[in-house]
């Protein structure tokens, strides 16, 4: 088994943002479309969800990104791509 000594250099985490650690939640979507993101998405902001990641499991989902961007500009959500 490798393991990594607890002295190892390691590049430095960033801190995460105040409205995640206070919750902990992300929301983890996919779709049939890119274009069903963004309602939900929305729906997700105004209830309080401060993250959400787009599974690029959905078709084009890349392409949602600027449009959520635009919906929720102000609304301090972080959005993020995965496989």
């Amino acid at each position: 088994m490798n393991h990594i000594p607890a002295d190892a250099d390691m590049a430095p985490r960033m801190p995460l943002p105040e409205s995640l650690t206070a919750t902990g939640v992300i929301a983890v979507l996919r779709a049939p479309h890119w274009s069903e993101f963004e309602p939900v998405v929305t729906t997700l902001v105004e209830n309080g969800v401060p993250a959400v990641e787009l599974t690029t499991t959905t078709p084009f989902a890349l392409r949602a990104v600027p449009a959520l961007r635009t919906a929720l500009k102000g609304s301090g959500v972080l959005i993020g791509l995965a496989r």
